[in-house]
């Protein structure tokens, strides 16, 4: 069998030498990589990475949540949540004030905060639902379905 040339692949959107198709983390990679593109387009818009909107989303009820348990719980080390925090302070997205103890900092969503979730999460969707658009209404959420359970198993 004649190998197809380079451009055969690419122009049908796959990897340049054959077999790469048949790799499901292949292909789930490149899924991620074009929802990640628009993702991080989107967020680059109002000065926030993922790890940033991640905190907003948690705090965006307006209950203040302790930044070390806050970082646990969203898998983030603590040397990391520092320096996501003091990026939302410095847009003006969170507040970080002393607890109950004096080592204690609670993180809080400002109003600005609440409005960017606001405004951003819809625009997220659609560059999810953008990706996967082509499955049709009820494959996509079979999509969605069978993605969570992967990862919960």
């Amino acid at each position: 069998m004649k190998r197809q040339p380079r451009e055969y692949w690419l122009q049908a959107g796959l990897p340049p030498y054959p077999g790469f198709e048949n790799f499901l983390s292949f292909q789930l990679d490149k899924l991620a990589g074009r929802i990640h593109t628009g993702i991080y387009r989107i967020l680059g818009e109002y000065g926030l990475t993922p790890p940033q909107y991640t905190i907003m989303l948690a705090l965006k009820d307006g209950i203040g949540e302790n930044q070390v348990t806050l970082a646990e719980n969203l898998g983030i080390d603590r040397a990391s949540m520092v320096k996501f925090v003091d990026g939302l302070e410095k847009s003006a997205y969170a507040l970080r004030q002393i607890g109950s103890d004096r080592r204690e900092r609670i993180v809080t969503i400002t109003a600005e905060g609440k409005a960017a979730v606001d405004e951003i999460s819809p625009r997220l969707h659609t560059c999810e639902n953008e990706a996967v658009f082509m499955l049709g209404k009820e494959n996509e959420a079979e999509f969605r379905e069978m993605v969570l359970k992967l990862v919960k198993s």
